[in-house]
C-alpha cells in the first residue's frame, strides 16, 4: 500500500547504536570519527529512517566525508546538532538517491551512526543532463546527545570539488614560475642539476664562454679538484675543503683533503685532488686507491772479449735482451799498456751506456701524450 503524500516525512535521525556510541564515548573518553556517508535508492521507493537500523535498504556506495560541522545550541538547554556532508564522486551517476546514512567508527568498529532520506534525487552524467556535469554533496544535519567525543573526519580523507580543482589547475598553468624549486628550462645553470655526485670531470676553462660552475646556488654545490684554490671557497668565506694532507714519495704523491659541506652525501669524507695529484682514473676494484708509476722490466746482458787480444778483435763476445752489438768498440780509453809475447798493446776499456733521452722524450714520470685540463666533481 502507498503512503499518501501527506505523510512522508523527510530528515536525519541518530540511531542506536550512534546514541550508544556518544554516551559510551563520554563516559569512557573514546573518540568517534566519522569517515564516510552510505548513499542507497531504496528501491526506487520511499523509505522511512528508523533508529533501530544497522543498514540501508539497497545501498549503492560510501563517499568519504568532506566536511563536518558542530552547531551548539543557541539557547540553554538546548539540543547539539551535527552536519556532515560529502561530494558524490564524478563517476557515480545516473542513479536516484532516497537514503543515506553517516557512517561512523567507534572503539574500530564501523557503524551506522545515522540515517536520513529524502525526495528523490537524481545524479545524471553529463550525457543525460544536457552536457552539464554539476558539483552534488549530500549533507546530514541531526540531533546528538553530546558533542564532546565527536571529532573531525578522518584526516586521511580529502576531497576536492571539480571547482577548486579546476581553479587550481588553472593558477597553475597560468602562473610564470608555478615549480619555483625545480630549474626552468633555459635556465643558464640547470645543466648542473644533472650531474650526479661525485663523478670527476674535466672543463676545458681555456676556451672562451667555458665557465666552471656556480657556487653560490642553493641548489648544488661543486668543489675543483685542486689543492688551496679560491673556487672552495664559498661566498660566505667557508672552505669546503679543509685538511688538506699530501702522502707518498715524489714524484708519486697523493694529495687529499675532507670534504667541509654538511649539506652534501660526501660531508667528512677524503677526496684526492687530482689537478694537483696529476693521477689518472683506470677501471678496477681497488676504488680511490693511488698506484705509483711503473714500467714492466727491460733485462739486458753483455760480456766483453778478452782484454789481450788486438783491439780489432775486441768487442761484445755475447749479448741478450735490449742490447744489440756491433763489430768493433763503442768507446775505447786508454788506461794502461799490456805485453803479449814481444808486441805491446794499450790495455782498453769498453763501456756499455743506455740513454733513452737520446731517443725518446723522458720525464720523472711516465706519462702518455695528454692535455691537462682542471677536474671539478659535484658534492651536493
Amino acid at each position: 500500500m502507498s503512503i499518501p503524500e501527506s505523510a512522508l516525512n523527510y530528515g536525519s535521525i541518530l540511531t542506536l547504536l550512534g546514541e550508544n556510541a556518544e554516551v559510551n564515548g563520554k563516559l569512557n573518553n573514546k573518540s568517534i570519527t566519522f569517515t564516510h556517508i552510505a548513499i542507497g535508492d531504496g528501491n526506487d521507493q520511499y523509505v522511512q529512517p528508523s533508529r533501530t537500523q544497522t543498514t540501508l535498504v539497497n545501498e549503492i556506495t560510501r563517499i568519504p566525508v568532506t566536511g563536518m560541522e558542530k552547531i551548539e545550541p543557541s539557547e540553554e538547554g538546548g539540543i547539539p546538532q551535527l552536519k556532515v556532508w560529502a561530494k558524490i564522486p564524478d563517476n557515480i551517476v545516473d542513479v536516484a538517491v532516497r537514503e543515506f546514512a553517516a557512517i561512523a567508527v567507534y572503539d574500530g568498529n564501523p557503524y551506522l551512526h545515522a540515517v536520513g532520506n529524502s525526495v528523490r534525487i537524481p545524479i545524471l552524467s553529463g550525457a543525460n543532463n544536457g552536457g552539464e556535469v554539476n558539483d552534488i554533496y549530500i549533507e546530514m544535519t541531526f540531533a546528538v546527545t553530546s558533542l564532546d567525543p565527536i571529532i573531525m573526519i578522518d584526516p586521511t580523507i580529502v576531497t576536492a570539488t571539480r571547482k577548486y580543482v579546476d581553479n587550481n589547475d588553472k593558477a597553475h598553468v597560468d602562473a610564470a614560475d608555478p615549480h619555483p624549486q625545480y630549474m626552468k628550462y633555459g635556465d643558464s645553470t640547470a645543466i648542473w642539476t644533472s650531474m650526479p655526485i661525485g663523478h670527476p670531470f674535466a672543463l676545458e676553462l681555456h676556451i672562451l664562454g667555458v665557465e666552471p660552475p656556480p657556487t653560490d646556488n642553493p641548489k648544488f654545490r661543486y668543489i675543483k679538484l685542486s689543492s688551496n684554490d679560491i673556487y672552495n671557497i664559498d661566498p660566505d668565506g667557508r672552505h669546503v675543503l679543509i685538511n688538506e694532507m699530501i702522502t707518498g714519495t715524489s714524484p708519486t704523491l697523493s694529495v687529499t683533503a675532507e670534504v667541509n659541506y654538511p649539506g652534501s652525501p660526501m660531508h667528512g669524507q677524503r677526496i684526492e685532488l687530482r689537478n694537483t695529484s696529476k693521477v689518472f682514473s683506470r677501471a678496477g676494484e681497488n676504488c680511490g686507491i693511488v698506484v705509483g708509476d711503473a714500467i714492466r722490466n727491460i733485462t739486458a746482458f753483455v760480456s766483453l772479449s778478452d782484454e789481450s787480444l788486438p783491439n780489432s778483435l775486441r768487442g761484445f763476445a755475447n749479448h741478450s735482451g735490449a742490447f744489440k752489438s756491433t763489430a768493433g768498440l763503442s768507446s775505447i780509453h786508454a788506461v794502461a799498456s799490456k805485453s803479449i809475447g814481444a808486441n805491446v798493446y794499450p790495455q782498453q776499456k769498453s763501456d756499455v751506456n743506455l740513454d733513452a733521452s737520446l731517443v725518446v722524450p723522458t720525464a720523472n714520470q711516465n706519462q702518455p701524450v695528454h692535455i691537462e685540463e682542471p677536474l671539478f666533481e659535484r658534492i651536493f
